[in-house]
């Protein structure tokens, strides 16, 4: 459990990897924009929209990591909780 919630974690970084390529890739600005008005302002609007489903992403994956991360640790107390248990009952 506790490598998926590192997983997790990697995936949020891989989001602001996909953001900054989005970013670099789909800004049409000077000369090439004039030229391109409506093509400029599609590149933009998906831009936005791209880096905002990117941001959300990484939020809900950094969350999703934190939360496995704590059962993880519940799951390994409990487990450690159990086997004193156990090990009292043999004494």
């Amino acid at each position: 459990m506790e490598s998926f919630g590192t997983k997790l974690g990697d995936l949020a970084n891989d989001s602001n990897k996909a953001a900054s390529y989005v970013e670099k890739w789909l800004e049409i600005s000077g000369s090439d924009s004039r030229m391109y008005v409506t093509a400029a302002s599609a590149a933009e609007n998906a831009r936005k929209a791209l880096v905002d489903n990117y941001e959300k992403l990484k939020k809900l994956q950094n969350e999703a990591a934190t939360e496995i991360d704590k059962a993880a640790a519940l799951y390994e107390r409990l487990d450690r909780e159990e086997a004193s248990r156990l090990d009292r009952s043999y004494e």
